[in-house]
């Protein structure tokens, strides 16, 4: 679980609409491969699968990612700057559970995330688009 907020970039001079964070909740050894929960300034998310990952990394390969389960707009985010977003993954054995805000967005399956214990967070921002990730309060519970 973690609670998360964009703020405004010292250099920030356009808005945001490409900034995004990230709850890995699943990983490998080595990162990888990587299942995360994303989100963007804009208000969507998804959970992905990562592959071929090298870290650390500025650019990741698009050809290796997986959208797993989209929302897009339908995540009872909070949306804007210096907004709170809590965002909690709850793994049992091959299931995912994704919940914002308090609220359950769904559950999925992958026989993998079984086997990747490994966590950690993402951010994601452009040149073009500057935007700063703030994560607080992260946090492990183990079941």
């Amino acid at each position: 679980q973690v609670d998360h907020r964009f703020a405004k970039a010292e250099d920030q001079v356009v808005a945001p609409d490409a900034g995004k964070g990230g709850l890995i909740f699943g990983a490998n050894g080595t990162y990888s491969v990587i299942y995360v929960v994303e989100w963007n300034f804009e208000g969507n998310c998804a959970v992905t699968r990562y592959k071929n990952v090298v870290f650390p990394t500025t650019v990741i390969d698009f050809g290796n990612i997986t959208y797993l389960k989209n929302w897009g707009g339908g995540c009872y985010l909070n949306v804007g700057y210096d907004k709170h977003n809590i965002v909690k993954v709850s793994v049992v054995g091959n299931q995912a559970t994704v919940y914002v805000n308090g609220k359950t967005l769904g559950t999925y399956t992958d026989n993998d995330i079984s086997y990747f214990h490994n966590v950690g967070l993402l951010t994601g921002s452009w040149d073009r688009t500057p935007v700063e990730s703030r994560f607080d309060d992260f946090r492990i519970t183990p079941r």
